[in-house]
């Protein structure tokens, strides 16, 4: 799997284009399916029958979230300007001047208001969105026609490779668990282990940035014994306080929170250690703001673990990551799958 290659596309993907993709991946190793809700489902087929008394495999969910954070128009005002509401936690300090696709009738190509510094009153305050709007570059009339209330806004995808390997853009929360769960099936898949996955099902959930419903219901149908979830978390950086970070190219995050299930965060970091993998602790004293929160209290509850991989710039359209951390995340998930 060529992970740059895979997450580039994910990042200058649209919303319907990343279902595709995702989908088409995932084919590779089940039958897959789109639910109600939008999330990609791949379910193992031992996975299905794991009721039966004779079966002691325990079945397993993999989660990672599809969706990303972005913007829905809330109307058009009367010059032409489109108005917008946050879908999601977007960083609202680095909108103004941003590029974005407004998904109308057709694609349509905007920049975000920006007020130029020798007209602001309150220097360094970020505007709120009642203040800005995308400009499309239309009149009321023809952009009415064009833009209806509900349509989705995204920053416009550009990723760019950094020095040092590094990959920047938007998306990367949380196209880098996706690509995590992907490469692990690889390995998998290259080590002959295959038949591990009869008892695996597989989720790239929707609606996690707005509250986690498509791992929720994807966890109440699949009911799973064990879940683990993959998602981003928050890496060093100059204005980032360095206690309980990652490190770009600093392994894996392994989550340790009273919602997961303190077993299987022992287990990951055994595996890390015998197998040289590296890693660093994520310490979380309640929820852990993922997917893995919605899981764990599915049913009667299910048995989570959370990996994580270093993430600069959330929720901007430049996050940053490193492929060593997704390749050591991999290397670790299908370690732990091997030993189910």
């Amino acid at each position: 799997m060529d992970i740059k290659n895979f997450l580039t596309k994910m990042s200058e993907a649209s919303a319907c284009e990343a279902v595709n993709i995702c989908r088409e991946e995932l084919s590779k190793y089940g039958e897959t399916r789109v639910d109600n809700l939008g999330s990609v489902i791949m379910r193992g087929q031992g996975a299905a029958n794991r009721r039966q008394e004779k079966d002691n495999v325990k079945s397993i969910l993999l989660d990672a979230h599809i969706d990303k954070i972005g913007m829905m128009v809330s109307s058009v005002d009367i010059t032409g300007f489109v108005r917008m509401v946050p879908v999601g936690g977007v960083d609202i300090r680095v909108l103004a001047a941003a590029e974005v696709t407004v998904y109308g009738k057709m694609p349509l190509p905007g920049v975000i208001t920006s007020t130029p510094p020798h007209l602001e009153t309150e220097s360094g305050t970020a505007k709120g969105f009642d203040s800005i709007g995308v400009d499309i570059g239309l009149p009321f009339e023809t952009a009415k026609e064009l833009v209806r209330p509900g349509d989705r806004i995204e920053f416009k995808g550009c990723a760019k490779e950094l020095l040092n390997g590094r990959l920047a853009g938007p998306g990367l929360d949380n196209a880098a668990g996706i690509a995590v769960i992907l490469r692990s099936l690889e390995l998998l898949s290259l080590n002959s282990q295959l038949s591990t996955l009869n008892s695996v099902s597989v989720c790239f959930s929707n609606l996690e940035e707005t509250g986690g419903g498509g791992a929720g219901a994807a966890a109440f149908a699949e009911k799973p014994d064990i879940s683990i979830a993959v998602d981003v978390s928050y890496a060093s950086a100059p204005d980032v306080e360095k206690e309980n970070r990652g490190t770009l190219g600093g392994g894996v995050m392994i989550g340790i929170s009273p919602v997961l299930s303190r077993e299987i965060s022992d287990r990951f970091i055994a595996l890390a250690e015998d197998n040289g993998i590296k890693y660093t602790h994520e310490v979380m004293g309640r929820r852990t703001g993922t997917n893995a929160d919605l899981i764990a209290l599915s049913r009667k509850g299910v048995k989570t673990g959370l990996l994580s991989v270093p993430l600069r710039n959330m929720h901007t359209a430049a996050e940053i990551i490193d492929p060593q951390d997704i390749e050591a995340a991999a290397e670790l998930l299908a370690v732990y799958l091997m030993q189910k």
